[in-house]
């Protein structure tokens, strides 16, 4: 039986940051590019509350701009490679309300190759009926011992838990320390099919 791989969505098997600033610049009149987000959150920006930038990921995630997002360059191949060695389990921040596009997408561009999908509702607007859970839970539950990631607060509590975090470098979290890296996806293979 081969082991479980946790890879993250969004910014690790997509480039969605792009997409979601060039929506928000475009709906709210804003300049922000992706080497401005020294965060994962538009919130630390400034302009608009947590729980506004949560209304704003969910306006976004209906729009066309979200219909556009594509893999990110390296990214099939990369998961093609992994499937070999692994059971890869996408383990997202989405919420579950868009998990039939979400799974839609992924028999696009990686079908056959997930062996599940797993939500965590981690920027809920809806709490009392999608509650979040964090992907260290889910990773513990799965069994799951290493993780691709972008977003520092997952993969700090991900590596709090004993999970080895490989963390896709972004302009939000190459202040992080204490994690292996990758940019090119190259890097990545190297470091898992030694």
């Amino acid at each position: 039986m081969l082991k479980k791989i946790g890879l993250d969505l969004d910014d690790v098997l997509t480039d969605t940051m792009p997409l979601f600033l060039q929506w928000h610049n475009e709906t709210y009149g804003t300049r922000y590019g992706v080497k401005d987000m020294s965060t994962y959150h538009i919130e630390d920006l400034g302009g608009c509350t947590p729980e506004e930038a949560n209304e704003r990921h969910d306006l976004f995630r209906h729009s066309e701009h979200f219909g556009r997002v594509v893999p990110a360059p390296g990214a099939i191949e990369a998961v093609r490679l992994i499937a070999a060695e692994y059971t890869p389990h996408v383990i997202t921040a989405r919420n579950s309300n868009i998990r039939e596009p979400t799974q839609k997408w992924l028999d696009t561009y990686f079908h056959g190759l997930i062996q599940d999908v797993h939500f965590t509702n981690a920027y809920s607007t809806d709490s009392a009926t999608t509650p979040p859970r964090s992907k260290a839970e889910v990773c513990i539950e799965l069994g799951i011992k290493t993780h691709i990631e972008d977003a520092s607060e997952h993969a700090r509590k991900c590596r709090d838990a004993g999970i080895q975090v490989i963390l896709r470098t972004r302009p939000w979290n190459v202040r992080e320390t204490g994690f292996d890296r990758f940019e090119r996806w190259e890097d990545l293979l190297r470091m898992l099919l030694r």
